[in-house]
C-alpha cells in the first residue's frame, strides 16, 4: 500500500503523473492518504487514489475504493468518494456508510448517498435512508428519504429526521412514527423527540397511539 503525506502547503518536490512504484513523502502533516495508486494531475488541479483509500486528518476518517481530490494540492475544496465509502468521526464515535459520498471543505459538509448509513455505537443506534448529511461544524446529521432508524426494541420511521450529536437527540418529521416491536404498540404526530441514551421519547401535535392489550396467561 503507497502512503502518501499531504500537507497545507504545497510541495514543490512532487511529481505530478501516475506514481507507479512505492514512495513516501514525508511533509508537514495535516492530511494522511494511503492507497494503492495514485494520479496527481496539476494541471487539472484534481489528485485521484485508487485502491483501498484512506483519508486521515485529524480525527476524521474517510475510506473508500475511490477518492478524488480537487483543488490545488493541501488546498482541496472538495472530495468525492465511490465503492464502500464510510466516514468515521473518532470524537463523535460514529460512522456514516454508502457508495457514494462528497465532502465541501469550505462548508464542512458531507453528503452520503446510495444506501447510507449512520451507526453510532454507544447509543446503539442505526439510521438508514436515501440520502445523509453531516453538518461538520453544528456535529448534526440529517437524514431524509424513507428514513427507518433502529434502537433495541424500537424502530422509528419518518421522511426526515434529524440526529443532533451536541444534546444527544433525534428529531423526526415528515410524517414520523414509532413502533415498540416487542409490545406492538404504535405511536405517531406531527414530531417525535427522541432520546436514544435515555431511550425516552416525546411525541408533539397531532398524537396518534394504537396500545395493543398484553394477553392474559391462563
Amino acid at each position: 500500500m503507497r502512503v502518501f503525506y499531504i500537507s497545507i502547503i504545497l510541495v514543490a518536490l512532487l511529481v505530478f503523473g501516475v506514481l507507479g512504484e512505492e514512495k513516501e513523502l514525508t511533509v508537514k502533516e495535516s492530511i494522511v492518504i494511503t492507497a494503492d495508486n495514485a494520479i496527481l494531475d496539476k494541471k487539472r488541479e484534481v489528485t485521484i487514489l485508487t485502491g483501498r483509500v484512506v483519508a486521515t486528518s485529524g480525527k476524521t476518517e474517510i475510506a473508500a475504493e475511490e477518492i478524488r481530490a480537487y483543488g490545488k494540492l493541501g488546498e482541496f475544496t472538495k472530495i468525492i468518494a465511490d465503492g464502500n465509502v464510510s466516514i468515521r468521526d473518532k470524537e463523535s464515535d460514529l460512522v456514516i456508510t454508502g457508495g457514494h459520498l462528497e465532502y465541501f471543505r469550505e462548508r464542512e459538509y458531507v453528503a452520503v448517498t446510495d444506501s447510507p448509513r449512520l451507526v453510532v455505537p454507544k447509543d446503539n443506534l442505526v439510521v438508514t435512508s436515501k440520502k445523509m448529511e453531516r453538518f461538520n461544524r453544528d456535529k448534526r446529521c440529517i437524514a431524509t428519504g424513507e428514513v427507518v432508524i433502529l434502537k433495541e426494541d424500537m424502530s422509528l420511521r419518518c421522511g426526515v429526521s434529524e440526529y443532533l450529536e451536541i444534546g444527544k437527540k433525534v428529531i423526526l418529521t415528515c410524517n414520523p412514527e414509532v413502533e415498540v416491536t416487542k409490545e406492538g404498540n404504535r405511536f405517531s404526530g406531527d414530531k417525535i423527540i427522541y432520546y436514544p441514551e435515555e431511550v425516552k421519547m416525546e411525541v408533539v401535535g397531532n398524537v396518534k397511539a394504537t396500545i395493543t392489550p398484553k394477553e392474559e396467561e391462563r
